[in-house]
């Protein structure tokens, strides 16, 4: 290119130079004058000026442009915080009813109508049964009156594997299906006939639905189906949600299951006690008669030599023994199953504490055992037997825990409007970390068990129960080493309360 002439003026925008303007003609054209420089002057400030402003609009566009995308990011981060607070709080509320009862049967009932409408607006739980068939144990609806619907279609047309379509998938697989779409005409391909037909239709059309198994260890307890008739298509966060649910659910089944196997475990032993019980009391109570006879006996006619006197005292000790651990085992049995009944009938129980300080007395060979009443007559509504059966044992554990002697005391007061008797040794003592398991049945403190102390842990537990059958309570003072204090409160008569 031939130039005749050449002008370049610099773009500037507030003292930046930002490019520059280059104008030329070709050879045999006119020259740049003066005037011209002037005009390409004015000209390169214009241009100058509409880049510098495109420019700023660029800038102010993809600013805008960033700005939208953080405030679309906060707004979405908002949302999953939201949503992932929702799906706390429902599996919280879901964990509070799955574990409120030990019925597993309620569990899944409450726990189905706590998905609806949360989750779904149809939610239906199925467990195995031991033949490895389907039993519909839950159902909710978003409308309640639709929910005997389920129930009687299944009553009608029980379910029969080959026609389960998905939900028989899920339990013989194990793996969870998410239906975002289901096609309308699908409940036709598992109608029966049409009446299940029209019994389904009348229950809800699915339009998008999720079956999670109910896995436990490996095995596959049942299944959990939501769905939705009108709503939004279920998404993969619905399907980990159910997921999430449907673990809790399995866990809260077989703990359920684990429970009643217990209790069941427990009422059968308890029906042995009772059985063993009752068959050995009578040989027992025959030897003991016989054993005491012929201590009598010997007694009276002297026919016995020393040693024989003595074997025959150990006889009828022993017999005494089982008789007392018989009898407290036949206690638990109706304690249990709530057939100890009391006889009760006003009493002084100030001489029914005497009575029984005067009886195991003779026996207290090396104890000083020591009656002390500050309310005389003491009088209170209560069964005799049992409350005698009650201080016999807690004043015959105070001679057995004391097995070096020493001053067993027993004291009746009245005190802060209750009728108190308390018993209190120089014995062993009982370990603080012991105490609070003390009343439990079968439990015995460890250093009972390393000086060899006989005992089944039975008798504190039946002194409890019936303490609390009148009304009462009873508690323990104790440090190892320096002996125990046993107290029973009793509730006295409304004439006896002070106002």
């Amino acid at each position: 290119l031939r130039v005749e002439s050449y002008l370049c003026v610099p773009l500037s925008v507030r003292q930046h130079l930002i490019g520059s303007m280059t104008l030329a003609t070709r050879r045999g054209g006119r020259r740049y004058t003066p005037e011209d420089v002037a005009i390409a002057e004015v000209l390169a400030r214009r241009v100058a000026l509409a880049i510098d402003n495109s420019r700023l609009y660029c800038a102010e566009q993809q600013e805008r442009a960033r700005a939208q995308q953080a405030a679309a990011a906060a707004e979405e981060a908002r949302a999953q915080a939201e949503a992932a607070s929702r799906r706390l709080a429902f599996l919280a509320e879901a964990d509070f009813l799955l574990f409120e009862t030990l019925d597993f049967r309620t569990r899944l009932q409450r726990l189905a109508r706590h998905a609806v409408p949360a989750i779904a607006e149809i939610c239906v739980v199925d467990l195995l049964d031991e033949d490895e068939q389907l039993q519909r144990i839950a159902v909710a609806h978003a409308d309640p009156s639709r929910e005997a619907l389920f129930f009687e279609q299944t009553r009608r047309f029980p379910p029969i594997p080959d026609l389960l379509g998905p939900l028989a998938d899920t339990w013989r697989s194990g793996r969870p299906q998410l239906l975002s779409e289901l096609e309308p005409s699908l409940v036709e391909r598992y109608a029966r006939n049409r009446e299940h037909l029209r019994l389904l239709r009348q229950i809800g059309i699915f339009r998008s639905m999720i079956i999670v198994p109910l896995k436990l260890r490996d095995r596959t307890l049942g299944a959990l189906s939501l769905g939705r008739i009108s709503g939004p298509a279920y998404q993969q966060a619905d399907l980990e949600l159910a997921e999430e649910l449907a673990r809790r659910a399995a866990l809260a089944i077989d703990n359920a299951r684990l429970y009643q196997t217990a209790q069941e475990a427990v009422r059968l032993r308890d029906m042995l006690f009772s059985v063993a019980a009752h068959e050995l009391r009578t040989p027992i109570t025959s030897l003991l008669g016989q054993a005491q006879l012929l201590e009598r006996r010997a007694a009276r006619e002297g026919h016995l030599s020393e040693r024989d006197r003595r074997s025959t005292a150990v006889i009828a000790a022993q017999a005494q023994r089982l008789s007392t651990m018989i009898n407290s085992l036949l206690d638990i049995a109706r304690l249990e199953q709530g057939g100890l009944q009391l006889d009760v009938a006003p009493l002084d129980l100030s001489d029914l504490a005497r009575r029984v300080v005067e009886e195991i007395q003779p026996t207290a060979e090396r104890h000083t055992l020591l009656f002390e009443t500050r309310a005389a007559p003491l009088m209170i509504v209560g069964d005799a037997l049992r409350l005698e059966q009650v201080l016999q044992n807690l004043v015959s554990n105070a001679l057995k825990y004391s097995p070096a002697g020493g001053a067993v005391r027993v004291t009746v007061e009245q005190r802060d409007g209750l009728a108190r008797v308390s018993v209190a040794d120089e014995g062993i003592g009982i370990p603080a970390d012991a105490l609070p398991n003390l009343f439990q049945r079968f439990f015995r403190a460890g250093n009972a068990e390393s000086q060899t102390i006989g005992g089944m842990g039975l008798g504190l537990y039946v002194v409890k129960e019936i303490v609390s059958l009148h009304g009462g309570t009873v508690a323990v003072e104790s440090s190892e080493g320096r002996g125990s204090t046993f107290s029973i409160c009793l509730p006295l008569p409304p004439s006896q309360t002070p106002p």
